[in-house]
């Protein structure tokens, strides 16, 4: 099923159902009777172990505890939950003196779902007894996880039981693979371990892909100890280097390959990372903060970055200017021109395309394929004429007399909160008692003329760039 709309168009709901003939032919896929003998037998297994989801039952822990190690990821995640809804009581022990490495830690994530902060130093002590150098990945994961989910549910661990968890997860750090250094750094730097910071720091300067630079920059912003000058100039400095042209996570291209487009950040990335940034500053002590000169002062970069060119007038555009070039094919155009467009006309402070450009407006990053050119030129040109609900601005008069224009952020029964400048960030909190009415504003805050400093094939340019949603961005 999917769903068509669009401006000016008629939505419409879509079920598509196969009418042809059957092939009497078996599929080469279909599974012969011996394996879907197996898949039968697995799955009525499944149910039996689903059975036991939904609360007590006399025999169930006997039932359930040979599918702890079961090979089955599913099998042992159904085993798992059925002896989450047992009484803790009556299978507590097992789960602390259990041996077999994967019934031992399923068990163990089971117990730390279920039971208070008072089974933490016996939890911790039966992990001991599993040791990291004994484990394979999938196991030492899964270790990971019991410890991350005891520290986040029953709380931080008494300084003896940190120490000797620190000094374990130390001696597997850095790990040879980024799916254990990923769990590894998170644990060291919650546990304020020193040697975590360096050997994070090292590991952020040899990251292959983004995704592990921010997540390394994410972590290291608020450890609290192990920092030297010289290891705070390292971090910061990581802000001022340009992300463009970085590999990205193969999963990731897997995932944009499939519906044929070029990776591309999240929408509130850039945000975040203003936000990380924020938090890691706020972490330099005072005194320590001179030592790192412009490293703070100086604007980060952000991804995709276009920088515009300086511009003058050149023509107040009309719609009627273009009525013979909208709907005709016309000659290739130069994205690469309406790319460079987009940031001359000041578009991509608000707007983004793929990774560039602000999240003041809506993203434009798939504007091609939902509306027709005539449409976007008359949105650019003529910004008022329409305003989506969720970008409208609001009006606020105040009992004073004074007005006050802004998006609104969040409001309650006592107060409004409104974003009155984007751009800066800047907001601004209003009684309700000092407002005498708020309406719907019925101009845009998009200003109108921004591509009066673009030429008639550089509009048109930039109208086709939008129509390919900038899908070869390193062909540019």
């Amino acid at each position: 099923s999917f769903i068509t709309d669009g401006r000016g168009t008629q939505s419409g709901l879509y079920r598509v159902r196969y009418v042809g003939a059957t092939t009497a032919s078996q599929p080469a896929d279909k599974p012969q009777p011996a394996a879907a003998n197996l898949e039968s037998d697995a799955r009525a297994l499944r149910h039996r172990l689903e059975a036991f989801h939904g609360g007590p039952r006399d025999g169930a822990i006997e039932v359930i505890w040979p599918h702890l190690s079961s090979r089955d990821q599913v099998l042992r995640y159904s085993a798992r939950i059925g002896l989450e809804a047992q009484e803790v009581s009556r299978w507590q022990a097992r789960a602390l003196a259990e041996t077999n490495q994967t019934a031992a830690l399923t068990a163990l994530l089971a117990l730390v779902r279920t039971a208070g902060s008072e089974t933490q130093p016996l939890l911790l002590q039966a992990l001991s007894h599993l040791p990291l150098e004994e484990l394979d990945e999938e196991h030492r994961l899964l270790k990971y996880r019991v410890i991350e989910l005891s520290f986040l549910r029953q709380g931080s661990p008494t300084p003896e039981l940190a120490q000797v968890v620190r000094a374990e997860l130390l001696r597997q750090y850095p790990a040879p693979t980024w799916t254990q250094n990923r769990e590894l750094s998170r644990l060291l730097l919650w546990l304020n371990s020193p040697e975590a910071v360096p050997r994070s720091l090292e590991l952020l300067a040899s990251a292959p892909t983004v995704e592990q630079q921010l997540h390394y920059v994410g972590q290291l912003r608020r450890a609290k100890t192990g920092w030297t000058p010289e290891l705070r100039r390292r971090y910061f400095a990581w802000w001022l280097l340009p992300r463009d042209g970085l590999p990205r996570a193969p999963e990731l291209q897997r995932w944009f390959a499939e519906v044929d487009r070029a990776p591309v950040d999240g929408v509130w990335l850039d945000r975040y990372l203003a936000q990380f940034r924020e938090q890691a500053v706020a972490a330099v002590p005072n005194d320590e903060r001179s030592t790192l000169g412009n490293l703070l002062s100086t604007p980060w970069i952000r991804a995709q970055l276009i920088s515009p060119t300086p511009r003058s007038f050149v023509k107040e555009w009309s719609l009627g200017d273009f009525a013979t070039d909208l709907d005709s094919p016309g000659k290739p155009r130069d994205l690469a021109r309406g790319r460079q467009a987009f940031a001359d006309a000041q578009c991509v402070a608000c707007h983004r395309v793929g990774s560039a450009g602000g999240t003041i407006g809506p993203d434009l990053t798939t504007a091609g394929s939902r509306y027709s050119k005539r449409d976007l030129l008359e949105a650019i040109l003529s910004p008022s004429n329409v305003i989506p609900d969720s970008w409208r601005d609001t009006i606020a008069v105040l009992q004073n007399g004074e007005v006050i224009t802004g998006r609104v952020v969040r409001e309650s029964d006592d107060d409004v909160v409104f974003e009155v400048d984007p751009l800066a960030r800047h907001q601004q909190t209003l009684s309700r008692q000092a407002i005498q009415e708020l309406r719907p504003s019925t101009t845009s805050s998009m200003p109108e003329g921004l591509v009066n400093v673009l030429t008639k094939e550089e509009v048109l340019d930039l109208l086709a760039w939008l129509g390919s949603g900038d899908r070869s961005p390193n062909d540019h």
